[in-house]
């Protein structure tokens, strides 16, 4: 049954006409000022007065770039009104004249990315005094953004280019922010409890996301995508953006890079990063583990200035990454002390096999990047833009980037290359109307591949992820998502509305390959088991290995900002986006499901939002937003549907000893070169439910902000988010009673297992409190729905989630300091996100993995002005959270019921975060205009110990198998309390130990 959103086929007609209306946009128009979507500028607006407070109309007000020269000039309404719909980021002086009056000019006025800048110009009569001058109106102020409804921060060049960054990967910024937190260990994003694939991250106003894995650009795996020196500002929006903002259910990320102006810059500079200056974390010192090598040198340049003065200009950049960190591979899951003596010597093969894959490797994290852009006026009419990034990355030993891992991918180098290119035309049709149109590509291609191609089958001790693999090769996979973008947008002033409508169309083009363990996997419970071959599964892939395909998506989408009065302004719009699936060529008679992947077209979302300033001073704000929000769907979930449906790429998962079948269809070592024929082996299959639609997010936000004299803004908001329809078990981790993944529409529940020719019992746990439960115990279930396959793993909509948040902020701007405060008191819910029983989902419903009730965060700078200490700069960086939730478990593979009984779902903590960065620098003038500055920075100040999130000893009890009288297992178990619960396993990469970093500086 499909989700209903409260939509019709009437209003749908209704909303025709509006949409269509965004068709208007699609052609670029002449123009004369530089104009570009809201995703890539910022507005300026305000009422003209007289000293009375009596309006002023035909004022003359005129917008001055500071870096470029470019000037645009408006004229004030009958009411007095003015607004430029679309400046770009930087510093203006704005001059606002009428005859008769008293000329005003205000300095270094700020325009930030995607909000509104407010003037107040207050004119006296003319004397002889012709002009008042008011400095540095924003630049060193805090002020409130009294037109948008949205709850937004800006992050700008002054923020970037001082606080503590441990990568220089711009985007780790996002974290300082409320209401965002991390997805797990590796560098994703979670925004108001929505999973990091849900995000949109715009650069310029262009897509940069990998349509692949629903990722920014070149994932968590690189260091960057774009260099830190080349970034203006960036919005983080984490709830309540426009109709013209779409494909996101989370948070968007809207970045603006640098453009260059008439005064020539440039910059050189040198990071360095070493491990003799850090700390060793908690793990290796309780483990007696001397602290990992790390040395990490980042370097580059940047240039910047005119090629033809108010005209033409341009950046350059290059940056790149050489460091080395070897990987040690943690061979204790394999218990090799408690192996009976003489164990090696009777297997000389499994000895040779574990030192090869034990001990340190060597490993690199390579990377160089370069940027160029290039900005010119083509007439007083129209403006040109054009933007390139490229990057690559190369990582030997990288496919897992912690210092330690388990030995899975040992054998395969990881790699990353990507490019950036654009060009948009900006407009003016006249002093009301600007249109921006531009054309975008983006390529991003990851790839984990062996040197050369395995010989023998991988042999894994427990699991991949937290246990002991041999073989290092289980999987090898490229993938290339290359994105084709047109994008136009029409903002067009009519009295007191302000109207933009636009279209969006995208198309991705996938290439991707990938092979499940090309000679076998074997997992087994212990090293035991793999000298007897008594292993528990047997993966592996066959058939064609590449997936190519393409997917069309469009967006439509018209809005409004209808300005009521001078205090309540009023944002409605909506938005239609269409994700077009591609059609399976090849299907599987004996499965229909294989034959058609199926998407939603109604995907309407309408929006509504208002901002109502109070008093004259419009110092204080009341902000509040609702709509819906559609997420596109990730396209390696297409590429498994298109390749896994048992006949062009089978994937089989065989039962062996270890799991109770004595009689596997492949006995251990050896690997199969086809599937096989026969009944002890059956495919796997993915497929999509065939209710299956676009996942979509409710959200909703209500907030006060107040500004406190010229520097400090306060505000408070609470935010609601509603996940509905998101796709069930999205992480894939959980196994289920057959040993398979996901959501399985061939697993018979256990009430009718015997009428499948199943095997079903129940079991008897006892635990040392004295209590009993009697369990369900699959076991090796073997009583599908459709005998001919074995799991078919669905795609689905059984997911959903709720949050609810308070969130605060504090800002504080002024010449000497900077400051942003944000704490988030939140709730977050889920359930589908993960199976332990597909058939009692509620009883999964509770604290969400991504759920961390308490955060705060704090960033700050002082650039003291005192004598003795003019040409410092001191900076810092805070990040103090909860923890995050997990399920007690029990540990004998066999036993699938899991769950410890009487232990709620999700209803134990892991350690929190606590982490302070700070850093000091120094700038020297060297002559004018040429000055050194030499930094130290200090990640993790105090040595705090943070750990990962999902490595946590989660087995609550040991279980031990009673036998009965004849020395024959019996459905009863004792379980013993694990003396590690609840105990950290690995330092989380993101923060790990102190670390020490010094860099160098010229600029000029």
């Amino acid at each position: 049954m499909r989700h209903n959103v409260g939509f019709s086929k009437t209003m749908m007609k209704g909303l025709l006409p509006l949409i269509c209306a965004a068709l208007i946009a699609v052609a670029p128009v002449p123009g004369d000022i530089y104009a570009q979507s809201s995703s890539s500028t910022g507005r300026l607006q305000g009422v003209v007065q007289d000293q009375d407070r009596a309006v002023i109309a035909q004022a003359e007000i005129r917008a001055l770039s500071e870096t470029s020269g470019a000037e645009e000039k408006q004229v004030s309404d009958a009411e007095g009104h003015f607004v430029f719909l679309a400046l770009e980021p930087g510093a203006y002086r704005v001059t606002v004249s009428k005859t008769g009056f008293e000329q005003m000019v205000f300095n270094h006025v700020a325009i930030n990315v995607g909000t509104t800048t407010t003037l107040q110009p207050m004119m006296g009569v003319a004397s002889q005094r012709q002009e008042v001058t008011v400095e540095a109106t924003s630049t060193t102020t805090a002020s409130v953004d009294t037109a948008t409804s949205s709850i937004s921060t800006v992050i700008g060049n002054r923020v970037i280019g001082i606080i503590p960054l441990n990568g220089r990967s711009f985007t780790d910024f996002v974290l300082l922010t409320p209401g965002s937190t991390t997805d797990g260990d590796f560098g994703m994003v979670s925004f108001n409890g929505m999973a990091g694939n849900y995000n949109n991250y715009t650069v310029d106003g262009a897509n940069d996301n990998n349509a692949f894995y629903s990722q920014q650009i070149g994932r968590t795996s690189i260091p960057f995508q774009f260099s830190e020196d080349v970034i203006h500002e960036f919005q983080v929006t984490s709830t309540g953006f426009k109709a013209e903002f779409g494909q996101a259910g989370g948070g968007l990320v809207n970045t603006v890079t640098k453009s260059g102006g008439n005064a020539f810059h440039g910059d050189g500079y040198y990071y360095v990063l070493d491990s003799s200056m850090n700390a060793n974390d908690s793990i290796n010192n309780s483990a007696g583990i001397n602290k990992p090598e790390n040395r990490r040198q980042q370097f580059g340049a940047t240039v910047t200035g005119p090629l033809r003065k108010d005209r033409l200009f341009y950046v350059a950049n290059y940056e790149g990454q050489v460091r080395r960190e070897p990987l040690v591979v943690n061979n204790a899951p394999a218990h090799l002390d408690q192996l009976p003596a003489g164990f090696f010597a009777a297997n000389p093969g499994l000895q040779q096999a574990v030192a090869a894959a034990s001990g340190s490797f060597p490993r690199t994290f390579n990377q160089n990047a370069a940027f160029g852009k290039v900005n010119a006026k083509l007439s007083e009419r129209n403006y040109l833009i054009a933007t390139y990034n490229y990057q690559r990355f190369r990582s030997p030993h990288g496919f897992f980037t912690t210092p330690t891992s388990t030995g899975d991918g040992l054998s395969l180098t990881d790699g990353a290359t990507s490019h950036f290119v654009q060009l948009s035309l900006g407009s003016f049709i006249n002093a009301s109307t600007v249109n921006e149109f531009a054309i975008h590509f983006g390529r991003d291609t990851h790839f984990d591949l062996p040197a050369t191609p395995p010989t023998s089958p991988t042999i894994t001790i427990q699991n991949p992820d937290t246990g002991f693999v041999l073989g290092g090769n289980r999987v090898q996979l490229s993938e290339t998502d290359s994105r084709y973008q047109a994008r136009d947008g029409l903002t067009k002033v009519i009295g007191k509305h302000e109207v933009k409508v636009g279209a969006d169309f995208n198309l991705n083009r996938e290439n991707n390959s990938f092979i499940y363990a090309p000679k076998g996997e074997y997992r087994f419970a212990d090293l035991e088991s793999v000298a007897s071959g008594a292993f528990e599964l047997y993966l592996q892939s066959f058939g064609q290995p590449t997936v190519k395909f393409h997917s069309p998506s469009y967006g439509l989408f018209a809005q409004d900002d209808y300005r009521v009065t001078d205090h309540l302004t009023v944002n409605y719009g909506v938005r239609w986006d269409l994700q077009v699936m591609p059609q399976p060529k090849t299907c599987n008679p004996a499965l229909p499901l294989t034959c058609n992947i199926p998407y939603s077209r109604a995907n309407i979302a309408p929006r509504v939002g208002f901002a109502y300033a109070f008093g004259r001073s419009g110092k204080t704000v009341l902000r509040g937003s609702f709509g819906l929000y559609y997420v596109p769907e990730n396209l390696l979930d297409v590429a498994q549907a298109l390749a896994a449906n048992g006949i062009a790429k089978p994937f089989l998962v065989a039962t062996g000893p270890g799991f109770g079948n004595n009689n596997p269809i492949v006995t251990f070592p050896n690997s199969l070169t086809a599937f096989p024929s026969g009944v002890s082996g059956t495919p796997s299959v993915v497929v999509f439910s065939p209710d299956f639609r676009s996942p979509y997010v409710e959200q909703g936000n209500i907030g006060l902000e107040h500004q406190i004299g010229k520097h400090l803004v306060v505000g408070a908001t609470y935010v609601y988010s509603h996940g509905l329809a998101l796709l069930g078990n999205s992480n894939g981790v959980t196994r289920q009673a057959n040993g398979n993944f996901g959501f399985d529409l061939n697993l018979v529940p256990s009430q009718f297992q015997t009428a499948f020719d199943g095997s079903f019992t129940t079991a008897t746990v006892n635990l040392p409190n004295g209590q009993s439960f009697v369990v369900p115990d699959f076991e090796a279930i073997d009583g599908f729905f459709n005998p001919n396959f074995g799991a078919i793993n669905a795609i689905d909509n059984s997911g959903k989630s709720v949050y609810h948040a308070l969130q605060t902020s504090v800002r504080y701007v002024s010449p000497q300091f900077y400051g942003l405060i944000g704490y988030t008191l939140s709730k977050n819910t889920d359930q589908g996100t993960g199976y332990f029983n597909q058939f009692d989902q509620r009883s999964q419903r509770g604290p969400s993995l991504l759920n961390q009730t308490n955060r705060f965060v704090l960033s700050a700078a002082w650039l003291p002005q005192m004598r003795g200490l003019k040409g410092f700069t001191f900076a810092a960086a805070a990040n103090f959270a909860g923890g995050r939730p997990y399920t007690a478990v029990f540990d004998t593979p066999q036993v699938n019921f899991s769950i410890v009984p009487g232990l709620g779902f999700n209803s134990f903590r892991s350690a929190g975060v606590e982490t302070i960065d700070f850093s000091v620098a120094r700038t020297i003038k060297i002559k004018e205009g040429v000055s050194l500055t030499f930094a130290a920075q200090a990640f993790d100040l105090l040595n705090h110990a943070n750990f990962q999130q999902g490595a946590v000893d989660n087995v609550k009890y040991t279980l031990q198998q009673r036998t009965d009288n004849d020395g024959n297992d019996s459905a009863v178990w004792d379980a013993t309390v694990n003396p590690s619960f609840d105990q950290p396993l690995a330092a989380a990469p993101r923060y790990g130990s102190r670390n020490l970093q010094f860099s160098v500086r010229i600029s000029f």
